[in-house]
C-alpha cells in the first residue's frame, strides 16, 4: 500500500519511508497551512476503526516524544520554529524538515521524514494517517502457516487441557477434538491473536477479548 502524500508534502521534501515487513504502513500524508504548528497523528484499525493506546513517535535531531492515541486514535505534537524546512529560493523546493513519524517502532511501521516549517512561513501542519500494513497472505493461509510449525514443536508432547481457557472451551463447543498445539500468539493486520491448533481445525481470538465476537474458528481443509 503506497502512502497518499499531497502535493504541497512532496513540494517540502516530506516523504514516506517503507520499512521492510512493516506492520503499520502510512496511510496518508497532509499539508494544511494557516492553522497550526503540529503534527497530526490519526491510527485506524483494519476495521476502519480508531485503535487506541497506539504509541506515537515523534523524533527529530535533539530528541523524542511519545504518546499514545486517544480514545478517537488521534495525538499530535508541536513543530519547534527551529525545526525549519530550507527553502530553495529559486524553485521553492524544499529540504532537510528535521522531523520524522511512526507509531510503535522503527522497525514495525513506515516512517514519515522531513517534516518541520518552512522557512518563512508559520502555522503549518501535517496531517498523518497510519493503519495495518495490508498483508500478502489471508489471515487463514497465514495462521494456517505457523499453526504447521507449533504443531511440528509440540510433537510428542502431552498437550495439557485447561478446561477453563477460552480457546479450548470454543473447540470443544465445534468438537473438534484434542489440541495439537500449546497456545500460541501472533501478530497479523496489527491485531495480536492467541491460537491453538486441534485435530479439526484452529481457534483464535484477539487478545485479551474473550468473547465469540472476537474469536474465529478455521477448520481443516
Amino acid at each position: 500500500m503506497s502512502a497518499k502524500i499531497d502535493e504541497t508534502s512532496k513540494k517540502w521534501g516530506v516523504t514516506v519511508y517503507e520499512t521492510p515487513n512493516a506492520l503499520w504502513a502510512v496511510d496518508s500524508v497532509k499539508c494544511v497551512l494557516g492553522h497550526t504548528m503540529n503534527i497530526y497523528y490519526q491510527v485506524l484499525g483494519a476495521d476502519g476503526k480508531p485503535r487506541v493506546d497506539v504509541p506515537c513517535m515523534h523524533f527529530w535531531p535533539d530528541g523524542q516524544l511519545v504518546q499514545k492515541t486517544n480514545a478517537n486514535g488521534e495525538t499530535n505534537f508541536t513543530m519547534g520554529i527551529a525545526g525549519a524546512i530550507h527553502v530553495d529560493q529559486e524553485t521553492g523546493v524544499g529540504r532537510d524538515g528535521p522531523y520524522e513519524a511512526f507509531v510503535e517502532s522503527r522497525d514495525k511501521s513506515e516512517v514519515v521524514r522531513g517534516m518541520g516549517i518552512p522557512v518563512g512561513l508559520r502555522d503549518v501542519e501535517f496531517q498523518l494517517m497510519f493503519k495495518p500494513k495490508q498483508p500478502e497472505v489471508t489471515l487463514q493461509e497465514f495462521m494456517r502457516r505457523e499453526a504447521t510449525k507449533e504443531i511440528a514443536n509440540a510433537k510428542g508432547h502431552k498437550i495439557p487441557i485447561n478446561s477453563d481457557a477460552w480457546l479450548y472451551k470454543c473447540a470443544r463447543k465445534r468438537k473438534l477434538g484434542s489440541p495439537r498445539s500449546y497456545e500460541f500468539d501472533r501478530e497479523f493486520g496489527g491485531i495480536t491473536y492467541r491460537i491453538q491448533a486441534y485435530q479439526g481445525g484452529l481457534v483464535l481470538a484477539e487478545m485479551g477479548k474473550w468473547d465469540a465476537a472476537h474469536t474465529q474458528v478455521i477448520v481443516n481443509r
